[in-house]
């Protein structure tokens, strides 16, 4: 297959590449029954489902190679032959044909997965009382991790203390199964709800419940780094340096036989990720139209991924290259509180406002250690196990900086803002037949119909972590270019004053400075607050009837993304050894609006 031309890529400026060709063909065949009994008070469910999944794939990402340009090439160096940041210039490298990094990947491009997953449960809908409901439950779920159909899995098997490495693969009689991962079938998950009204005849309702939710998705990731792996499949990458100056003419690897090309291993013993998740909320109807509710959440999270780099604290052998090696020891730590109000009106308006104040706190929100938020109380939102929310880091993938220092981890989570407030409003306008004016005529039917709603959001800015990126003299055995290498901190603040703020300088670049040669950065994770975001999304809607016999209508709507066109920063670069480091990288989505025409029958 002819993969194209080679892609480039600027740090200044917008890349140039074709688009990669690839063709999925995905089945599952799933089979599942279930029972339901009522007795007395009880209303009883029981089932299961067994589910054969296949994911078949055929895809070769930078199978034509890319060629990098930063600027590397055309900057002043310092005397340790480090460059000086702002010195050089992109489009100038691309024009002498001289990259900075050089990628090209090898192998096949072709995988087959398959994977079985079970469920069995059970839950018990149980009214005590006319003041008090129970909603129990218990699942049993495996999801088994995933095969190649022809073996094409490679993993790394190490020697005590990662002195020696070796490729393994789902061929190799090396006592671990086709898929590479041992699996973990005892994954059980109980669930309580409750619902208790203290008082006949008054509106106040206590809820509460606890559950386990288990990530078993997570196999499924964990494959897609595996199946694209040595000796099946590899990406050869190169940096230019004195010894070996790049050029678009001898830029592309090749490959050597010897060198364990692997850059990510999973333990083979990955366990589950699970949350558990606990929550209490007071219900109180204060008019027959308003509704206030106060709710704490708390969820915490076990055998999250944790990325590690080998050969941060003992040197690999010189013919393994660096890589990361994912593990389930990340946990995370989710407290919040959250207030309601409700307001339904029989007339023309209304609306529900939603404030949280939260802390989640966690070692590698970045890499999938998210605490998973859900709410399950009886008559609540999404009933028993309903609704969630899993949301991802703002600060880059990077691994622990220190294994021996897990504690140095544990930080607020890239993912969770402190304050967040969600508002819907709906107004119907009072005209037409169902109206206080123009109840006929011809007005009656150019007014008529016409509803107005929001959607407000404000969160506040989500946190992000100081790095130091690339080759540079102070990369602790290989760790920079993973990205985990945090800087140190000078003392100073790290915010500064809304007045001195600007695209160009967000926080204070004082605060943060390059760690000595050889050591370990000593600033957190997450310790930068990022910027906050306010959005409204409007629409005007009608509904048209065309026929009432028939029952046909029309919905005509105009929806606005970003009504008001707020401008709502969305990246910060914080590469403390980058010539932008400080600036904001990006905004969010501009107004959009879209006119849509629906017909009914």
């Amino acid at each position: 297959m002819d993969w194209g031309l080679p892609s480039i890529s600027f740090t200044n400026f917008s890349g140039l590449s074709d688009a990669t060709p690839s063709l999925d063909r995905n089945q599952t065949l799933r089979f599942s029954d279930s029972v339901l009994h009522d007795v007395g008070k009880h209303n009883l469910e029981f089932g299961g489902e067994i589910s054969k999944i296949q994911l078949n794939s055929l895809s070769n990402p930078d199978a034509a190679g890319t060629f990098s340009f930063t600027g590397f090439s055309t900057s002043d160096f310092t005397t340790q032959g480090t460059p000086i940041p702002g010195t050089g210039y992109d489009l100038a490298d691309f024009l002498l044909g001289l990259p900075q990094t050089t990628s090209e990947r090898y192998g096949i491009p072709a995988n087959y997965l398959r994977s079985t997953r079970y469920d069995v449960y059970g839950s018990d809908d149980w009214r005590a009382s006319d003041h008090l409901t129970f909603n129990l439950g218990l699942r049993w779920e495996y999801a088994a991790p995933f095969t190649e159909k022809y073996g094409h899995l490679s993993d790394l098997a190490f020697g005590p203390g990662f002195s020696t490495v070796g490729v393994v693969t789902g061929q190799n009689p090396n006592g671990l199964p086709d898929s590479l991962l041992r699996g973990h079938p005892g994954n059980v998950a109980p669930r309580i709800g409750i619902a208790y009204r203290p008082w006949t005849g008054h509106t106040l309702v206590v809820r509460a419940g606890y559950g386990i939710f288990y990530d078993e998705s997570i196999y499924q990731n964990l494959v897609h780094n595996l199946v694209n792996q040595s000796p099946f499949a590899t990406t050869s990458t190169l940096v230019t340096d004195p010894s070996q100056i790049l050029t678009l003419q001898n830029g592309f690897p090749t490959v050597s036989p010897n060198t364990v090309r692997n850059t990510f291993a999973v333990d083979p013993n990955f366990l589950t990720p699970y949350a558990q998740t606990w929550n209490v909320m007071l219900e109180q109807d204060l008019t027959p139209s308003y509704i206030l509710s106060v709710a704490y959440i708390g969820t915490r999270g076990t055998h999250l991924n944790l990325l590690l780099v080998p050969g941060v604290v003992t040197p690999l052998a010189a013919t393994t290259l660096p890589f990361e090696y994912d593990t389930s020891g990340a946990a995370s730590l989710y407290n919040g509180v959250r207030v309601g109000l409700r307001h339904f009106s029989r007339r023309n308006f209304s609306f529900f406002l939603n404030y949280t104040y939260s802390k989640a706190e966690d070692n590698a929100s970045s890499v999938g250690g998210a605490a998973t938020t859900r709410f399950f109380m009886i008559g609540g939102p999404g009933g028993l196990g309903g609704g969630s929310a899993i949301s991802g880091g703002a600060s880059p993938l990077a691994p622990v900086q220190d294994p021996l220092n897990l504690r140095a981890e544990w930080a607020l989570s890239g993912f969770n803002p402190t304050h967040s407030v969600r508002a819907f409003t709906r107004y119907q306008l009072p005209f037409g037949e169902r109206g206080r004016f123009f109840k006929k005529g011809t007005l009656s039917k150019v007014l008529g119909n016409w509803s107005i709603s929001d959607i407000t959001t404000f969160s506040s800015g989500l946190p992000y972590t100081a790095y130091v990126a690339g080759n540079a003299s102070n990369n602790v055995n290989g760790l920079a270019p993973f990205g985990g290498l945090r800087a140190d901190a000078t003392g100073l603040p790290v915010e500064l004053p809304s007045s001195e703020q600007s695209t160009l300088r967000y926080f204070n670049t004082a605060a943060f400075v390059v760690p000595p040669a050889g050591q370990f950065g000593n600033a957190g994770r997450n310790t930068i607050p990022g910027p906050p975001s306010l959005n409204f999304n409007m629409a005007l809607n009608r509904i048209i009837t065309i026929s009432r016999e028939k029952n046909i209508r029309a919905n005509f709507s105009v929806a606005t993304n970003n009504t008001f066109n707020i401008v709502n920063y969305s990246g910060l670069s914080t590469i403390v050894n980058s010539n932008t480091f400080g600036r904001v990288t990006g905004v969010d989505s501009m107004r959009t609006m879209t006119l849509s025409l629906r017909l009914m029958f």
